[in-house]
């Protein structure tokens, strides 16, 4: 249970994160008390991986599952106590638009890659989901060299094989010849496996062989 996207390990990666809390769990950078989550993770793994087998219990039972789940439900308890601000939207609604990436890639870099790269703490300075417009997200993304894809762009408009996004979340990346002392080929998310499924590497895909368009109002 201490690997793998299903796993609490990987769960808490990737599953328990509320983009608008200043303390989700997908933005180690931002203060101190994340920092200390993510050293602390592992540990805690261990922990619940010694309740599962104390109690019988197989790492799919339901009954584990909840216990997860509530134990969840209590940390973000706790932090409204400490921080009452927690879970606020931001106040500036953001812009109506429409096409192929705002409706059908957007959502799946939200719900796949925004807990690490939000809009307000991306890693690698790469934002791909939360408060921002999905305008915004593309401006980041086409055309703009890599931060640790040596030669290649984020997004290259009409050639997915030449994408280091693309290339990286189809576990592609480590055999597409990156050079340069930059070269991190590690699948995203870091699961060590491809997380995504077909289609939405099909969609990705689609997006940028179509030339990578931005979002119309």
């Amino acid at each position: 249970m201490s690997s793998g996207a299903s796993s609490i390990h990987g769960a808490m990666h990737f599953k328990w994160v509320v983009n608008e809390s200043p303390h989700s769990l997908g933005k180690q950078p931002v203060n101190i008390d994340n920092y200390m989550f993510w050293k602390l993770h592992g540990w805690i793994d261990r922990i619940w991986e010694r309740y599962r087998v104390a109690q019988g219990l197989t790492p799919d039972e339901p009954k584990l599952k909840q216990a997860l789940v509530d134990q969840c439900v209590g940390m973000h308890q706790l932090g409204l106590v400490f921080d009452p601000s927690i879970g606020k939207q931001p106040d500036a609604p953001l812009p109506v638009e429409h096409g192929y990436f705002h409706e059908t890639v957007r959502p799946i870099l939200q719900r796949i890659c925004s807990g690490c790269h939000s809009e307000s703490s991306p890693e690698a300075n790469m934002s791909l989901g939360g408060h921002i417009s999905s305008a915004d997200i593309v401006k980041g993304l086409v055309g703009v060299t890599s931060l640790h894809g040596g030669q290649f762009k984020r997004v290259l408009s009409g050639n997915a094989d030449q994408s280091w996004l693309y290339l990286k979340v189809s576990g592609r990346a480590a055999t597409a010849g990156c050079t340069g002392a930059m070269c991190n080929s590690q699948v995203m998310p870091p699961t060590g496996q491809v997380t995504l499924t077909q289609p939405e590497l099909d969609a990705i895909r689609q997006w940028i062989t179509m030339g990578a368009p931005a979002p119309s109002p």
